[in-house]
């Protein structure tokens, strides 16, 4: 029953990451204004695309929107975990765009932290992540991955962002 239950919580934030990731990527300008127009900004939804301190806010603002299933502008614990259990499948597989990276970061050997240890992280112990919290945390990472602080990450230093910021669920060893 709690793969059921498990399954479906995946389901909906799997549908809730294809919404997002299907957003109109294209400029838009307002009618009657002269000169102006709106960008909307495409999600980044791969931490491997992720080159500079903005792609690291932009991605940041994807997994926020993509985590809050209810849309009330915070990310609670059991939305974060339903997050990263839909998410999982993406990063595991292998044609993805992390395993498109040439070598693989050094990293911990014990892997990435879990969503519950990275849910306590990101939200400094409170009861839900903030939009904030979550670029706050992603740029701390970017600036971790970026070892030789020149704010473009290569390569290399994209896999490491990657490594920081995947997620494992409490159940991956089934």
């Amino acid at each position: 029953m709690s793969r059921s239950i498990l399954s479906g919580v995946c389901a909906v934030a799997l549908a809730a990451t294809t919404a997002c990731a299907q957003e109109n990527p294209l400029p838009q300008s307002n009618d009657g204004e002269e000169g102006a127009s709106v960008r909307l900004t495409p999600a980044i939804i791969d931490a491997a695309q992720v080159t500079t301190r903005t792609d690291a806010e932009i991605y940041a603002a994807s997994e926020f929107k993509q985590a809050d299933l209810d849309r009330n502008g915070s990310v609670d614990e059991n939305e974060f975990i339903a997050y990263a259990a839909a998410k999982a499948p993406l990063e595991d597989a292998p044609a993805g765009g992390m395993a498109a990276l040439e070598g693989e970061p050094e990293g911990d050997a014990a892997g990435p932290a879990s969503a519950e240890e990275q849910f306590a992280e990101i939200s400094k112990g409170d009861d839900a992540i903030t939009e904030t919290d979550m670029v706050e945390a992603r740029v701390a990472d970017f600036e971790a991955a970026d070892a030789n602080k020149d704010d473009v990450l290569d390569d290399a230093e994209r896999a490491q962002f990657a490594s920081l910021v995947s997620l494992k669920t409490a159940q991956t060893s089934m």
